[in-house]
């Protein structure tokens, strides 16, 4: 008898279950993503053949409202997908054969406009899905992501009768539960922030002056230790009240300061504060909102970035990775959107093309890139007086060197903070370095499929 593992608690789950025991499978469930001992449980049983996850987050903390309870629905979702998943996925790899099936909810486009943690699980776990299907393209384990909304769980199904039955999937599958599935595919890549709800969501030159309008003020730059992060100091220090400069490196931050001063270039109210602070450290982020003044406009442009493939990336290193790159984003966004008196805000978050489709061994950068991606969109429609602008930069260096071709035309990293400065001037709330980056997305808008065949 084959063996299937199906995490999560609703009746999806359940339904899965019982289909898979009508095609003889051995059953083993974890109602509870975020069991160790239920995950060892399983483990120790033996190979398994199909890895179903369709646990769905039925969560209504808010990241304004309780960024702890925020924190604890986006681990249950995503860490409660991923740990399952990584316990399976090495006999999987070492028998060569094996179904993984992960079910995504359409919520970061379709959902309620709350800053609620559905979102960026989800968009998070279909980046890990797409990168997955790049790994594992070569062999004979399937990779099934699907993605549809609480009202289309016959395509979640469907995917497990498939599975059941060791139907092959040759390349990626992606399902979107029906049509409006992939119409809201494609308008999130055509015009990020839109949704069923808000239909004159579109940008208007009305709220590009209106977002253009709000002062700098106080300034929070993470990352501005070097890279765009100190491109970013150096573009906004003379336009702010105050500037705040965080990340590890506290001496780069002591010199980037000094500088500042020396070249006349420092805040028009004198002040520049420095916190040195490893912002992968949950505790280190809780302690520095605590001492935090109210902050007008937040740039993140803290991360790293991992090469290595999802089973060789341990389960410690995939949280300090989504730590860095997406959660101290997060609560760092909540405290600028909430703390002081209230007043339009401006958050700038650094994305990437990762968080538009997961790459090979890219699985922890994209997961957070595609989890911060659905928060500035849903934070957009929490509170349309707030400027949310969202950057999505190819991958960019520090400096050109002389080519001709593709190489000739990547950005460097004054390139993007010009970018980015200009899109804060303009109002915008989607900026793209370079330009290009929309022929990028227009091709996933418009054929999924294809657009993962290509870009693995």
């Amino acid at each position: 008898m084959r063996r299937a593992v199906v995490v999560g608690d609703g009746e999806v789950a359940a339904d899965a279950a019982r289909r898979l025991q009508r095609s003889d499978h051995e059953v083993l469930r974890q109602p509870d993503p975020l069991s160790d001992a239920a995950t060892q449980a399983f483990v120790e049983a033996g190979p398994v053949d199909v890895f179903v996850a369709a646990d769905r987050l039925l969560d209504t903390a808010t990241l304004t409202d309780d960024p702890a309870g925020y924190r604890a629905h986006f681990e249950r979702r995503f860490f409660g997908t991923l740990g399952p998943l990584k316990a399976v996925l090495p006999a999987m790899i070492a028998r060569g054969r094996g179904q993984l099936i992960i079910a995504a909810d359409m919520a970061g486009i379709t959902a309620p406009d709350r800053l609620l943690a559905r979102g960026p699980a989800d968009h998070a776990l279909v980046a890990l899905g797409s990168t997955l299907t790049s790994e594992l393209r070569d062999t004979p384990i399937a990779v099934r992501t699907v993605r549809a909304d609480g009202g289309a769980p016959d395509a979640v199904l469907d995917a497990v009768d498939a599975a059941a039955h060791d139907a092959p999937v040759g390349a990626v599958r992606a399902s979107f539960g029906r049509p409006s599935g992939r119409l809201w595919h494609a308008i999130e890549r055509l015009a990020p922030g839109l949704s069923p709800g808000h239909a004159t969501r579109l940008p208007t030159a009305a709220r590009a002056r209106a977002n253009a309008a709000i002062p700098l003020g106080t300034t929070l730059i993470t990352g501005a230790s070097s890279g765009l992060g100190a491109a970013m100091a150096r573009r906004l220090a003379p336009d702010c009240h105050h500037l705040l400069l965080v990340a590890r490196r506290g001496e780069r931050l002591e010199a980037l300061a000094d500088e500042l001063r020396r070249e006349g270039r420092a805040p028009r109210g004198g002040e520049i504060t420095i916190h040195q602070v490893d912002l992968s450290a949950p505790s280190a982020v809780e302690a520095l909102v605590e001492v935090l003044p109210p902050v007008d406009t937040l740039v993140d442009c803290a991360g790293r970035h991992l090469i290595a493939s999802t089973d060789e990336t341990t389960m410690a290193v995939f949280r300090e990775l989504l730590e860095l790159n997406f959660l101290s984003h997060a609560r760092l966004t909540a405290h600028c959107l909430t703390a002081g008196p209230v007043r339009p805000r401006r958050v700038v978050q650094i994305l990437s093309t990762s968080a538009v489709h997961g790459r090979r061994n890219r699985a922890a950068y994209a997961s957070a890139k595609a989890a911060l991606w659905a928060l500035t969109n849903t934070a957009r429609r929490a509170d349309e007086t707030h400027h949310i602008m969202s950057v999505i930069p190819s991958t960019f260096v520090k400096k050109r060197k002389a080519t001709s071709g593709r190489k000739a035309r990547t950005p460097t990293t004054d390139e993007v903070a010009d970018a980015v400065l200009a899109g804060i001037h303009a109002g915008r709330e989607v900026v793209l370095a370079p330009a290009e980056v929309a022929a990028f997305l227009a091709l996933d808008a418009a054929a999924p499929e294809l657009f993962a065949r290509l870009f693995k």
